[in-house]
């Protein structure tokens, strides 16, 4: 179970294939479109079930974990954003005068579709032997085409996003989440020493922050290697002009 069923790649690629289909054609979810609660329904409810499990099944916990960690970290800012950017236009009276009764469940839908289209997208993507692929490409003595090293060069960042950018990241959250507990348990922060419970605009501020400094730090880790990998691309011989 930790390492997936023991199958060909390929083979895995298909099954997860045939799972996205409902996620990009809306076919059997809409047979179930009785609402569970607002925005949400059974056949969304009972997808994001069998996709989870079915991922489990196939990829192996560690790399369904994976997967949904990065759906996680892509989800949390839209959806809580968005949500928040709503409810401040509310409340200055800019937005829809329902408030969050019109538009929670456009935010509670696309949750749960985020995280059952992300995760089944990684999937797909995770199962493919980049590392293989990256290898026979760089050891081609006949050349590699122009669309091939567009290709290699997606390899490289993906792998780097995944395996390295994202992870620190999680990192860094933990450690965060870790020191947020403990300002609050023992008043450590010199603003807010004395006052308990932290104030909501302090948490709200200090989420924000840490959003920024994720998403600056994630772009600027993604890219960081690209000049390098470009040039060493670059380098590879043309297959159009090899003799």
């Amino acid at each position: 179970m930790s390492n997936g069923i023991k199958w060909k790649w390929q083979i895995k690629l298909v099954l997860l294939a045939v799972l996205a289909f409902p996620a990009f054609t809306g076919y059997p979810l809409g047979i179930f479109d009785q609402a569970v609660i607002d925005g949400l329904t059974r056949g969304w409810v009972g997808y994001l079930v069998v996709t989870h499990i079915t991922m489990g099944l196939i990829l192996g916990v560690s790399v369904w974990a994976g997967c949904l960690a990065i759906a996680v970290v892509i989800m949390l800012p839209v959806v809580f954003g968005g949500a928040g950017i709503s409810y401040l236009f509310y409340l200055t009276g800019l937005g829809d005068a329902a408030g969050p009764a019109d538009y929670s469940g456009h935010y509670v839908r696309l949750c749960v579709t985020m995280l059952t289209v992300i995760p089944l997208a990684n999937g797909l993507i995770s199962v493919v032997p980049v590392h293989e692929v990256e290898k026979r490409l760089l050891m081609r003595t006949q050349g590699v085409y122009r669309r091939e090293k567009a290709a290699l060069m997606f390899i490289r960042v993906f792998v780097h996003i995944v395996f390295f950018v994202i992870p620190n990241m999680l990192e860094v959250v933990r450690e965060e989440r870790f020191k947020s507990k403990q300002i609050e348990s023992d008043g450590s922060d010199d603003v807010y020493a004395f006052t308990d419970p932290l104030p909501i605009r302090y948490k709200i501020g200090r989420t924000i922050r840490m959003l920024v400094y994720l998403g600056v730090g994630g772009i600027c880790a993604s890219v960081q290697y690209i000049p390098l990998w470009a040039e060493e691309i670059a380098r590879l011989p043309d297959r159009t002009t090899r003799r």
